[in-house]
């Protein structure tokens, strides 16, 4: 059995599902991470992850995934519709 790898990542927004507030570090598998950055909601990116750990954020893990992901799906959607 493969261990799944967890990515970290900048949460740009609250998220309510895990109370994950902006700014903290997140972790969270590759697709997650993924699907939330691509909604705008976390920035992967190393100098974001970076930057959060410079102001003392500990990783947070996103235990409720497909909470977060759809979260980030209903912001994004709003973002549109704007």
């Amino acid at each position: 059995m493969s261990k799944t790898i967890q990515i970290e990542a900048r949460a740009l927004v609250d998220l309510d599902s895990d109370g994950i507030k902006c700014g903290q570090i997140v972790t969270a598998e590759e697709k997650v991470i993924k699907s939330l950055a691509d909604a705008g909601v976390v920035d992967a990116t190393p100098e974001a992850v970076a930057y959060a750990k410079s102001t003392g954020e500990k990783p947070q893990p996103i235990s409720k995934p497909e909470a977060a992901i759809e979260q980030g799906q209903a912001i994004d959607e709003g973002r549109d519709a704007a």
